[in-house]
Formats: C-alpha cells, structure tokens, sequence
C-alpha cells in the first residue's frame, strides 16, 4: 500500500509538473495494479495553498473538493484520517528531521500504518523509519510487470 501525499494529489488535480505521472499512477490504481490511499493531511494542506492563492481553481473550493473526492472513488483511491499517534509522532519527526508541518504528519501515518510515503520530494528518502519511492521507481516496477510494494 502507498501513501499519497499532495504532491501528486494536487498533480492529477491538473497543477504542479507531475501531471502525466499522477495520471498514470491513478490509472494504475483504477486498474487495480497498485493500491494507494491519500492522506486526508494533503486536503488539509490543498485547502491551504487555494487560500494562499498558490494553487488557482475555477469553482468553488467545496466543488472542487467534492469533484477530487469523486474522482478518487473512481480510481479506487482510499482516504486515510488522522489518528491521535499522528499527532505525537509527527511533532517527533518535525523535530529530529526538520519536516514542515504537513510532511511530519505524512511520515508519521507512513509510520504508523507502515504504507510506504510515494513522493518526489526526495527529502523524506532520509527518513529511517519508514519506506518511501519516487512515483517514477514505482511506475517502472509498474511497467516492468511487477508488484508495487
């Protein structure tokens, strides 16, 4: 199982430069070639980049949310909540690897399910604790016919 984190979700949402990998690796979910569940952190963290004006959307941000909710249930994409470790967990790993605020709550619920973190951010690759991949290792493993972790 993998973990999603805004990056890619704000990818497929058609912003950022992962556009064409997001939609391979969601399509690859839809067809039931990997499995991969979104942190519901990575709403929490869109929401905050619209309201920053970072990421610019043309309806409203409930319609838009709604439509990304949507789109997840059609490519079989799971959502993950929060859980009360998270918070503990997340202010540990802020402090012992410098992690934004988003990020540290991302490693710790790769932590505690043991999923592994798919990012391009390669800082978390620094991060003993838990598994991560670069969306491009797992799309080549993908195409190479084999099991994504």
């Amino acid at each position: 199982m993998h973990l999603v984190e805004c990056d890619l979700i704000t990818s497929l949402a058609g912003h950022g430069s992962h556009q064409e990998t997001a939609r391979r690796l969601f399509n690859a979910c839809a067809a039931g070639k990997i499995q991969l569940t979104a942190s519901v952190q990575a709403f929490q963290e869109m929401d905050l980049l619209i309201k920053q004006g970072k990421i610019k959307i043309e309806v409203p941000a409930e319609t838009f949310f709604s439509e990304l909710l949507d789109s997840f249930a059609q490519f079989g994409v799971h959502e993950l909540p929060l859980a009360g470790a998270d918070t503990s967990n997340s202010i540990r790993f802020r402090k012992k690897y410098r992690l934004t605020f988003n990020d540290s709550y991302y490693v710790a619920q790769a932590y505690r399910t043991g999923y592994t973190l798919l990012s391009h951010d390669q800082r978390y690759s620094s991060i003993k604790e838990i598994k991560t991949e670069h969306p491009r290792d797992a799309l080549k493993r993908l195409e190479e016919g084999k099991t994504a972790w």
